[in-house]
């Protein structure tokens, strides 16, 4: 099993970013009002809590919810992307990033794990409704056609289907 120990400072950095990263790049998929976003991201980061709270089928998951539980804020670049589209585009690169690392240093069960993990977390904030006080009836993503097409691209990203190296698909 992976832990912490079994990666440098950086690469631990972008691996705690993972759960926030994905999230991002599927929230910025649509647009939303900035509370919306807000909301959004909150939900992800209950999501990440939850895991570190009832633990998880890998350590590797278990150590970067309990990171971030515990303050372990992820990296921002201080030269960070200025417009949406740009910041999703970037998400996703970073997301590739931790997928190509992934393939290389960890074990196929645990990168698989983390990856379903990570898909879960975007789905969970993807569902979050736009404006508060709206029924507890949330449409589902796939009726979300940007949102759905988000959650497969990333999907495709993490698991890097065809060859480790492969440039991201375009978002």
């Amino acid at each position: 099993m992976t832990t912490q120990t079994d990666y440098t400072a950086d690469e631990w950095d972008l691996i705690v970013q993972a759960p926030t990263l994905a999230s991002l790049f599927v929230i910025l998929a649509q647009q939303y009002r900035p509370t919306a976003v807000a909301r959004k991201m909150f939900a992800a980061l209950a999501a990440i809590i939850e895991t570190a709270q009832n633990g998880s089928s890998t350590e590797l998951i278990q150590a970067v919810a309990v990171a971030i539980r515990a303050g372990q804020a992820p990296w921002w670049p201080t030269a960070s992307p200025s417009d949406l589209v740009a910041v999703h585009a970037w998400a996703l690169e970073r997301c590739h990033q931790v997928a190509l690392l992934l393939a290389q240093t960890t074990p196929e069960t645990e990168t698989a794990a983390f990856t379903r993990w990570l898909i879960a977390i975007g789905e969970r904030a993807a569902l979050v409704p736009d404006l508060p006080g709206l029924p507890d009836q949330v449409p589902a993503a796939e009726a979300l056609p940007p949102v759905r097409r988000a959650l497969d691209t990333l999907a495709a990203v993490l698991t890097l289907p065809d060859s480790v190296g492969a440039d991201p698909p375009d978002a």
